[in-house]
């Protein structure tokens, strides 16, 4: 008899287990159930929005397009959940005044029965222009989401809202109508104009609203979300002299069929492609209490060496006052550069010193520099530096267009910068970057490259920052190592 239960409890035993092995199993699924629609706010955003909606063929995309993200690691449900669009309004130039005082009615979108994955995309598709004959980059018929013709998003000003609503909403700012606070259900904005209060209005977005254009969609800078579309969203110039193939190829918009994937990996750049770029510029004057040298900080972000000898040069000129009447820059002047930059190092050229002692917000040791050049000095109020891939000098007024369009032969990199209206400079990408004087250089925002140096490039100034970020930021030379000069780490 005592065998019998024995036995019978060995067997129970053993069905236990095999039942809680079985649980466990159960549990640790790879699939997660898809969230329920709330609390959405931080965890799907607006990744990337486009406008194509006017006369002519745009430059950049062939239809309209929202893209989400979901960055949090569980599938979401969308019910409930409506994207809202609207255009703003454009006058024929800036010298006519944009009277509006609201944009076109909010139209909705429903998200219903549909599912963004963890860590992947969604993409609403909207209308397809008549005339692609200028368009760079043309998405298949058909590979939103959703597809709906009725999304037509103005080339020249929009706002795109995610919002927990079934209803219609008729405030112009859903992220300030609730007393300055977002509305109820409010998940995530974006407002973008081109011309923003000179030509094009937008009464829709968080803070300040994002540039747009037919060659350009506005697309988050990285993850984090700050609630200011100017500085969350860049410009991402998908026109041709705009970002590289390989660029495009991580930018592109995603359907949620791609699963899960990184918006913001680094290009594989093929052969003959290296990605060599100014990363930073400082100008250096007597009385300068930014910086105690000028500068130009290069950085290799690919995985392949990169030898300067006999190959590369940089070249710069200075720009000159608007009262001067002049019709081009001074002349070009020219550094061959020499060595080599191994994969993700910075390459510094420290050119002159100022002279007055006082101490400037960042102290550069002298003779630091990968090349020392004492003749090398850069304007502080409008002044160009380009990056070639040979050292010949310089003739034309901007290496990057004056080449029927297109940059010329042995073109690498090159930024434009001025300090206000007074200045003009006559050698940039797109646009040159503004505010650039004794009191702040400019350091690239990330490391994609869209050829806008408006967009590309911030101003720095190393008088007002704290310790974190001139430690971060300031220019670094070969000794420094391989590093990601956007985090700080060593790679």
């Amino acid at each position: 008899m005592k065998k019998i239960k024995l036995m019978l409890m060995l067997i129970f035993t053993v069905l236990f287990s095999g039942l809680f092995i079985v649980g466990c199993i159960e549990d640790h699924s790879t699939e997660p159930d898809p969230e329920e629609p709330e609390s959405l706010h931080g965890k799907v955003i607006i990744l990337q929005a486009y406008g194509n909606e006017g006369d002519d063929s745009p430059a950049g995309v062939s239809h309209s397009f929202v893209e989400l993200y979901n960055k949090s690691n569980k599938a979401i449900k969308l019910d409930e959940i409506g994207l809202y669009y609207a255009n703003g309004t454009t006058v024929a130039s800036d010298a006519t005044p944009n009277t509006a005082t609201k944009d076109s009615a909010w139209k909705r979108i429903s998200l219903n029965g549909k599912t963004i994955p963890a860590k992947g995309s969604f993409l609403i598709l909207g209308a397809k222009h008549s005339d692609l004959s200028s368009t760079r980059y043309t998405i298949a018929d058909g590979y939103g989401d959703i597809n709906d013709n009725n999304l037509s998003l103005s080339r020249r000003a929009f706002k795109v809202a995610l919002i927990q609503s079934t209803e219609n909403i008729t405030v112009q700012n859903p992220f300030t109508a609730n007393s300055g606070k977002p509305i109820k259900g409010y998940i995530d904005m974006v407002g973008a104009a081109n011309e923003y209060q000179s030509q094009d209005l937008i009464f829709g977005f968080e803070t300040a609203p994002a540039r747009n254009s037919a060659s350009q969609a506005v697309r988050r800078a990285d993850l984090t979300d700050t609630d200011d579309n100017s500085t969350d969203f860049i410009a991402a110039r998908y026109a041709s002299g705009g970002m590289s193939d390989e660029l495009l190829e991580v930018r592109k918009p995603r359907n949620s069929g791609v699963g899960k994937w990184n918006p913001f990996a680094t290009p594989e750049y093929g052969e003959g492609s290296p990605m060599l770029m100014i990363l930073q510029i400082g100008a250096s004057a007597d009385d300068s209490n930014n910086v105690s040298h000028t500068f130009v900080e290069l950085y290799n972000n690919t995985s392949q060496a990169i030898t300067l000898n006999g190959a590369y040069s940089l070249q710069y000129a200075e720009g000159t006052k608007v009262v001067s009447g002049a019709v081009e820059d001074l002349e070009w002047e020219k550094i061959d550069l020499t060595g080599t930059i191994q994969p993700y190092h910075s390459f510094l050229i420290l050119g002159a010193k100022r002279s007055t002692n006082n101490t400037p917000g960042l102290k550069i040791e002298d003779n630091s520099g990968d090349m020392n050049e004492t003749g090398f000095k850069l304007s502080n109020r409008a002044g160009k530096v380009v990056l070639m891939n040979n050292q010949t000098l310089l003739s034309v007024q901007n290496p990057f267009t004056d080449n029927s369009g297109q940059p010329v032969a042995g073109y690498v990199d090159m930024i434009g910068y001025f300090n206000d209206n007074t200045d003009q400079i006559f050698g940039f990408e797109t646009q040159p970057i503004k505010d650039i004087t004794k009191q702040a250089g400019a350091r690239r925002k990330n490391l994609d490259d869209t050829n806008d140096n408006s967009e590309d490039f911030e101003k720095v100034a190393y008088n007002n920052a704290t310790a974190e970020v001139i430690a971060l930021k300031r220019p670094k030379n070969h000794t420094h190592g391989a590093w990601n000069p956007m985090t700080g780490e060593e790679l």
